[in-house]
């Protein structure tokens, strides 16, 4: 009705939804950031003509020297990680449109498409990966990987664990406040 006069939310009511609402989107953004450069890193070497030297660590300031080396183009170019490399954009666009969306069902509903977007890491293992997450990607961040880590893939795999970590934990907290706020109000 337009004659209705709108619904008055109070300051101090605005700024808590918000304030929820920017944590949860910098959790993601950062967190979501820091997995995709993780995954790029561990893709690369993974390439079928890339490789590290097995029988030596490779610590992240290499990765990182030898991974800047090789142009993006060349993964697409390659026949193993052509296909793993388009997780990439789709894993961008639905961070974006996460943190982009204001309504609480739509940022739940990117999460599960962000979520599903870890099909196209390409992994046949994909349940067992977020445990891979937390054993092989604190060893490359401290450079504890070998080369033959490295050059198998298992960064990345471990990488795309954590994108799944991420998302399950980021959409178990929005349906728990959901829930908390639906039982406060209720």
């Amino acid at each position: 009705m337009p004659d209705e006069p709108a619904i008055e939310v109070l300051p101090y009511a605005a700024a808590t939804r918000q304030r929820g609402g920017r944590r949860l989107n910098a959790v993601a953004l950062i967190g979501g950031a820091l997995v995709l450069c993780l995954y790029y890193l561990g893709l690369v070497p993974a390439m079928s003509w890339f490789a590290f030297d097995y029988t030596k660590t490779i610590g992240l300031p290499t990765a990182v020297r030898e991974v800047i080396k090789v142009p993006p183009w060349k993964l697409v170019a390659d026949p193993y990680t052509s296909v793993k490399v388009w997780f990439i954009p789709f894993a961008v666009g639905a961070l974006v449109g996460f943190v982009v969306a204001r309504r609480p069902r739509a940022k739940l509903i990117l999460a599960g498409v962000a979520l599903g977007v870890s099909v196209l890491g390409g992994s046949s293992m994909m349940l067992v990966s977020p445990i891979a997450f937390f054993i092989i990607a604190p060893a490359a961040v401290l450079g504890r990987c070998d080369g033959e880590d490295w050059s198998e893939g298992l960064v990345a795999y471990a990488a795309m664990g954590g994108w799944i970590v991420l998302w399950t934990l980021i959409m178990l907290a929005m349906v728990w406040a959901q829930w908390r706020r639906a039982r406060r109000t209720g």
